[in-house]
């Protein structure tokens, strides 16, 4: 299926909880703006799942009332308290099936960390730091006028969507 046709279903279907693009093409992003700014009106808010160093949620935070980021790494999560904008609110902690905690596995040349030892992000060459993290469901939480959710956590995503 091409991009454009992709593009085109995006805007027949516009659903609520629209999972990151992942197109071969360079400009997929540009697409995924577009598709926001269609689906999105300044009075409702977002969740960012996986913010990584927070170009989404800030993206997103210029376009909608409020963004609720989660961010598990705590590295990361350090980060983005002092860059995230006034409208995100951080959360420093991942999110799955259950509450409880789990070990997110963080490559030591700060690549894309994962709760999935088995990712191909996380070094097979045993440079990981492996962090204790809190976790908990995304039904733990009541928020209200949520129109969009970003989810990029590093093949977690269906234990997040459980």
């Amino acid at each position: 299926m091409t991009i454009g046709r992709k593009y085109k279903l995006l805007k027949l279907f516009l659903p609520k909880v629209f999972l990151k693009l992942q197109a071969e093409q360079p400009y997929h992003k540009d697409i995924f703006f577009d598709f926001v700014q269609m689906l999105i009106s300044p009075d409702e808010s977002a969740i960012d799942i996986g913010t990584n160093k927070g170009f989404y949620s800030y993206w997103l935070s210029k376009h909608c009332s409020r963004v609720y980021s989660f961010e598990p790494n705590p590295k990361l999560a350090n980060d983005l308290r002092r860059t995230l904008p006034g409208n995100c609110e951080l959360y420093n902690f991942g999110l799955s099936n259950k509450s409880g905690e789990l070990v997110l596995q963080v490559p030591a040349d700060d690549g894309l960390a994962s709760f999935e030892t088995n990712n191909k992000n996380v070094s097979k060459e045993g440079n990981v730091i492996s962090h204790k993290v809190l976790v908990k469901t995304l039904d733990d939480f009541y928020f209200q006028k949520i129109r969009l959710i970003k989810l990029d956590v590093e093949g977690h995503e269906i234990e997040v969507l459980e």
